[in-house]
């Protein structure tokens, strides 16, 4: 039985039933509906009552937002407040969206072993889908802030590619603006990294710059932009701007010959939109960092041109 204490309701006043529990992060744990099985109700954390009226009003604004966001079928998006007696938002309900992380894809042979069918055509697919939805979200003044491998859910069979952990994106409603509270600091830009945690505020093109990292990773099978040996970590490398690759696409020093052989079987286009997002893009030029349009282009394109199998 699900070890909640608080007692929880829907819009009308009744009783939340939970199910079984399907994960626990920092902020909260997920459940299954105790109704539905193709529903999931988050509930958050107790927190002080400051975080609790922060996302009681996120959580309303989500709620308020575009229908396209609340109905896309790859969005966990908000869909009805979960509340407290006192009716404040503790939690909310959202579709269900069932798949793995893209953990398996952090390495090439966790690839191999967890998803041995799968080929580059099937990880095109994955970033492809998550740039379609960048572009969307992009649109919408939403922002993802916390580029990690856990909160993305894809089908082993079709490589389908969702998002989940919604209420974590960063988005503006109403004239006030609701940060992300977690960055990934290897998928986070210069400027970015710069600012004091607290004062973390993305713009497109901070989104950008954090998605074309993401994206690489995926389709280097973990490989990282600004992967150095002896170099530091990545984000030590973002500040200092040290890519792994100069503006020429030579590999500088340092940098492993299996990345580079992974950037080079890139198509040229996915590697110019790298290279614009990393070189021009790092701090001299933002605007030169691709929109998620692109992306998207330049990924059906190179999706293309790989083979079947």
């Amino acid at each position: 039985m699900p070890n909640v204490t608080l007692q929880i309701l829907d819009q009308r006043g009744s009783p939340i039933r939970l199910g079984p529990l399907v994960a626990a992060g920092a902020e909260g744990s997920v459940y299954v509906s105790g109704v539905n099985p193709e529903t999931l109700i988050k509930v958050y954390h107790p927190a002080s009552p400051e975080e609790n009226q922060a996302r009681d009003r996120k959580v309303r604004a989500m709620l308020a937002a575009d229908n396209e966001l609340k109905t896309h079928r790859r969005l966990a998006w908000p869909q009805a407040p979960a509340l407290n007696t006192n009716g404040v938002v503790v939690g909310y309900i959202m579709h269900r969206i069932k798949g793995i992380t893209l953990v398996p894809l952090s390495a090439p042979v966790m690839m191999a072993r967890d998803l041995p069918h799968w080929t580059q055509r099937h990880v095109c697919r994955v970033v492809h889908d998550l740039a379609s939805v960048c572009h969307l979200l992009e649109s919408r003044e939403v922002c993802i802030g916390d580029f990690n491998l856990n909160n993305f859910l894809t089908r082993r069979e079709d490589a389908e590619t969702s998002c989940i952990d919604c209420d974590s994106f960063q988005l503006r409603a109403h004239g006030e603006l609701f940060p992300s509270r977690v960055y990934t600091p290897e998928f986070s830009s210069p400027e970015v990294l710069a600012q004091p945690e607290r004062q973390r505020c993305l713009g497109a093109a901070q989104f950008r710059f954090s998605g074309a990292l993401f994206f690489f990773t995926l389709l280097c099978r973990g490989a990282h932009a600004y992967q150095v040996k002896g170099g530091g970590s990545p984000e030590d490398n973002i500040l200092k701007g040290r890519f792994f690759v100069g503006p020429r696409g030579v590999a500088t020093a340092g940098t492993s010959d299996a990345i580079y052989a992974r950037y080079r079987a890139l198509s040229p286009r996915i590697a110019g939109l790298i290279k614009r997002t990393v070189i021009q893009g790092h701090s001299s030029d933002l605007n030169a960092r691709p929109s998620f349009s692109e992306w998207v282009s330049a990924l059906r394109e190179y999706y293309q041109t790989l083979p079947r199998n």
